[in-house]
């Protein structure tokens, strides 16, 4: 299929949001099925306690191999020993003639060393070639449960608020996200959400880390309806991570991810 059919059939359609759909890019989650509510750096504010010190990040991808469709985010987590966290992050998609961009700040508090709550104010920025510019203000809420060593679980909650944008008139996405994850070793992590937004139906996804060897790890995952599956690597090294990821699409071309990051 054309590359310019498969732009038009992203974007045409009322009822696939006019902006800002897309969740994660982080290769690390994108491998392990596209979870976006359990680790630090995801969309979930309550996980970034888990930092230790300043983490910068960066990744980068092109969509379905669509030039038009170029996506890339920064991101920046701190954590102390206090419990408490903070994140900045910028987000953007698209090309000078569709672009969206993303702005948001979080705060994350640990109470009792049991429960993690989090919140994030975003800003979504909206530009098409020959139309006004468009932005709002969304407001997502995230918590994270400590129940042992092995086994935690996250709930999000995203755009609570009902954000429209494009002169009030176009819904964003508001979604609920339940996350579970297991550490039966020290080597292996087995993670698993329920995703769930207003129009669409329940989405299923799993994902596994694996540790190869000291410092290389494997990663796959697998999301269900719509169905993808994903695959990829991480490699942690005196601080830097790298991560590189490959996710396949029943219906539309092959999309590759990279990151990397770094701990101070």
């Amino acid at each position: 299929m054309p590359r310019r059919v498969l732009f038009f059939l992203l974007f045409s359609f009322i009822r696939v949001y006019a902006a800002f759909e897309v969740q994660a890019l982080n290769p690390s989650f994108i491998a392990r099925g596209g979870i976006i509510s359990i680790h630090s750096g995801s969309l979930n504010p309550a996980a970034t306690l888990e930092n230790r010190g300043i983490k910068f990040r960066v990744d980068y991808s092109n969509l379905f191999g669509i030039k038009g469709l170029r996506h890339c985010d920064f991101n920046v987590g701190w954590g102390n020993n206090n419990k408490r966290g903070a994140s900045f992050y910028v987000n953007s998609l698209g090309s000078q003639i569709y672009q969206e961009n993303t702005y948001g700040i979080g705060y994350c508090q640990l109470i009792r060393n049991v429960i993690a709550l989090g919140a994030v104010v975003k800003y979504y920025d909206l530009t098409i070639a020959g139309y006004d510019r468009a932005g709002t203000i969304g407001l997502t809420f995230g918590s994270k449960f400590y129940m042992n060593d092995i086994l935690r679980m996250s709930l999000l909650f995203q755009n609570v608020n009902a954000p429209k944008i494009c002169n009030k008139s176009d819904a964003l996405p508001e979604s609920f996200t339940f996350g579970i994850q297991w550490i039966p070793d020290s080597r292996v992590e087995i993670d698993g959400e329920i995703f769930k937004d207003t129009i669409f139906p329940f989405s299923t996804r799993v994902g596994a880390k694996v540790a190869v060897f000291q410092g290389l790890f494997g990663l796959l995952g697998v999301q269900l309806n719509p169905d993808r599956y994903s695959g990829g690597i991480s490699c942690v090294w005196n601080g830097f991570q790298f991560d590189v990821a490959i996710l396949h699409h029943v219906v539309l071309p092959y999309t590759f991810y990279f990151g990397c990051s770094y701990n101070i």
